[in-house]
């Protein structure tokens, strides 16, 4: 199912490479509940992500996120809310590591635990997840973001053998009665790890996803 994005494309793909969004994630299955504990303190990718939202590790800390905010609305702890919803819904994946706290994912709207966990299995996903970060937040409104975001997972599929993959994804959130709810999912591409590059313009957030010749 194609979903339809609802602000400006942030993605373009480099040479003919076309990503379709899909509503679905890739997700892993049979994933264990347990306490998640923040990292540490402070901010990582040079000053711009509070470390003490984080439940996995950054992926380059020489890549800074990038908030396009024009009118100024999102506050700091709407990034770190942010931020964390955004590590809490990779955490679904991390079926071999350390898995994640069911009841930690009110946010949901659009998909539960249950339907996750029934495609998890469905896909025969089994995976750990090695880092997230966000590359940039589009604020459409004061009410309404996306989080465009790139997970690492180790692990293998139905469809994919045992190996390292990124995965591009985004997370779209509403903010009602000053409180952020998930408003949509978005997933651009899974692929090997190294086997493309994803470079973003430093002013306008696009983003653009090229082969490794």
């Amino acid at each position: 199912m194609t979903m339809q994005r609802t602000t400006p494309p942030l993605l373009a793909m480099g040479l003919v490479f076309i990503i379709s969004i899909i509503a679905a994630p890739f997700i892993a299955e049979n994933v264990r509940e347990h306490e998640i504990e923040s990292k540490t303190e402070g901010y990582l990718a040079q000053g711009t992500i509070p470390a003490d939202a984080k439940l996995y590790p950054v992926l380059d800390e020489e890549i800074p996120m990038l908030t396009l905010d024009e009118e100024g609305h999102l506050s700091q702890e709407d990034i770190w809310t942010l931020t964390r919803y955004t590590d809490l819904f990779a955490s679904l994946d991390d079926t071999n590591g350390n898995g994640y706290d069911a009841d930690n994912f009110g946010f949901l709207t659009t998909t539960t635990v249950k339907e996750i966990e029934q495609k998890n299995r469905d896909n025969e996903n089994s995976y750990c997840v090695d880092g997230t970060q966000v590359l940039s937040i589009y604020v459409d409104d004061g009410n309404h973001v996306e989080v465009i975001y790139l997970s690492r997972l180790t692990g293998s599929s139905a469809e994919l053998e045992q190996g390292t993959y990124d995965v591009l994804a985004s997370l779209f959130f509403k903010k009602v009665n000053q409180t952020w709810y998930e408003d949509g999912i978005g997933h651009y591409i899974t692929a090997p790890t190294g086997d493309y590059t994803y470079d973003r313009d430093p002013i306008t957030g696009q983003i653009t996803v090229n082969p490794v010749s």
